[in-house]
């Protein structure tokens, strides 16, 4: 189980979404409890599974650059539990991120996912992107306005 958790980070990394399709049986489903609102939170079947990822990895402005690994759990011969990090940019601003996340991974008897739960919470990295974008544009428009004498620069804390 191993192999196939490097071969899912893999191919998640290179936005492949034909070759993490591969990986999953013809009847693997994904889920994602923590779905944005607006995406499905369960895809059915090895097409589907395709079809949406390649849709996320043509439409977000995110790329995941390497997993870190918290723990993994080997529970019984056919789950596999990763507690893990992506760590990722926002490939528009270059602001980066830490997504905490945890798959629950089932296989069948031949090695493929029959089952993979998500259970990351995508709006974080969006949340903290928009936050920094805006914090950094604040900061661009308070500079502007200092520069321009609309705003007076607070003055420094008096000294002991």
């Amino acid at each position: 189980m191993q192999e196939l958790l490097k071969r899912l980070r893999a191919a998640s990394l290179a936005q492949d979404a034909g070759r993490l399709a591969a990986l999953y049986a013809e009847d693997g489903v994904h889920e994602s409890p923590f779905a944005t609102p607006g995406a499905p939170t369960s895809n059915t079947g090895r097409a589907a599974i395709e079809e949406f990822n390649a849709t996320v990895y043509r439409g977000l402005p995110f790329a995941y650059r390497e997993y870190r690994t918290i723990a993994v759990h080997q529970v019984g011969e056919t789950t596999l539990v990763v507690e893990q990090e992506a760590l990722g940019l926002n490939t528009v601003t270059g602001a980066q991120f830490v997504l905490p996340t945890v798959w629950v991974i089932e296989t069948d008897a031949q090695g493929l996912i029959s089952k993979l739960r998500d259970y990351v919470n995508r709006i974080t990295p969006a949340g903290r992107v928009r936050a920094a974008d805006e914090a950094q544009r604040l900061a661009t428009l308070v500079e502007a306005a200092c520069r321009l004498g609309a705003l007076s620069r607070p003055s420094p804390p008096a000294g002991p």
